[in-house]
């Protein structure tokens, strides 16, 4: 959870209040220079790129404008067409809806960031790692469908939620839980009881 602390770096977070406007000026930069190569080399293909939004990246350029809707800072900080925004909020309270007050500050960087990228993923925590001996699976069985649906309404593209893979220390309800999560990705007003 570090940046970079030089001269340029600082002068961009400054201008812009986060670390994000330097990560997408670089991810804009690599994705149009291999974009240009896929063109010259295999024309027609399209891939999109997927920039991470996490930690020193999660504060978007934006500010909110007289109508309180978040706007960019400015147009150089739009993701290009070929790049999304995958938002990996690794604070938020997966425990609780995200409709809860103690989701505001989550909630809010995946509206602030909708107005800078057409398309953007949710990469999401269903586990604790506080404890780097035992991971704890979150208990989200009650707030999963608030969280895809809000997703959904956002235009999410994508949902990765990362959960325990197996190991020694796992619940009997791994497989279920992914079961669900499944389930509800394909229609987030499934009756999950």
């Amino acid at each position: 959870n570090v940046w970079c602390g030089c001269d340029a770096c600082r002068a961009l977070k400054l201008r812009y209040g986060t670390n994000a406007a330097s990560a997408i000026f670089w991810t804009n930069d690599i994705a149009d220079i291999v974009q240009e190569w896929i063109d010259e080399n295999q024309p027609g293909r399209k891939i999109t790129f997927n920039m991470i939004v996490y930690h020193q990246t999660e504060a978007a350029p934006v500010v909110v404008n007289d109508k309180g809707e978040y706007v960019p800072v400015d147009d150089s900080v739009i993701l290009h067409d070929n790049v999304a925004a995958n938002i990996a909020p690794i604070t938020g309270d997966y425990v609780s809806s995200i409709n809860d007050s103690s989701n505001a500050a989550m909630k809010k960087t995946f509206e602030s960031w909708q107005c800078l990228a057409d398309d953007f993923g949710a990469w999401l925590y269903d586990i604790s790692y506080g404890d780097k001996q035992n991971y704890v699976p979150y208990d989200t069985w009650g707030n999963s469908p608030d969280m895809l649906r809000f997703l959904k309404s956002m235009g999410t593209y994508m949902v990765f939620p990362e959960a325990h893979i197996g190991g020694v220390q796992h619940t009997n309800f791994d497989a279920l839980k992914q079961y669900l999560w499944t389930k509800l990705m394909w229609d987030v007003n499934l009756d999950q009881t």
